[in-house]
């Protein structure tokens, strides 16, 4: 796992995708999504503590208790409080303890900066 820089969405990005004022992105720095995707960003901006039921069974940004910052998918635990955290690339986690989820809008590559 970890950790990540959040970044506000630039403008140019916002126009005809649905991104807001509020759209910020994270950098994909683990093997989430598989390897072709580590170093894009990921757009989020509806953060919520705590989860609701509108992550389960989503692609969400999710905050840990440790600090980390990963995107996984959301599922109920198993009757061991917290929430199963779940990626086609990476091992479960078990009964993670999430501080904030948000529903990714987007997953784009990263931009070269002039």
């Amino acid at each position: 796992m970890t950790s990540v820089e959040i970044t506000p969405a630039g403008t140019a990005a916002q126009s005809k995708i649905g991104l807001t004022g509020k759209t910020v992105a994270i950098e994909l720095r683990d093997n989430c999504l598989g390897a072709m995707v580590d170093g894009w960003l990921a757009y989020f901006d509806d953060t919520r503590s705590p989860v609701t039921d509108d992550h389960i069974g989503q692609l969400c940004i999710v905050a840990l208790d440790t600090g980390d910052v990963l995107l996984r998918t959301i599922v109920r635990s198993d009757g061991k409080g917290g929430f199963d955290l779940q990626s086609d690339y990476e091992p479960p986690m078990i009964a993670a303890k999430v501080v904030w989820a948000s529903r990714i809008k987007m997953v784009a590559p990263k931009c070269a900066r002039a």
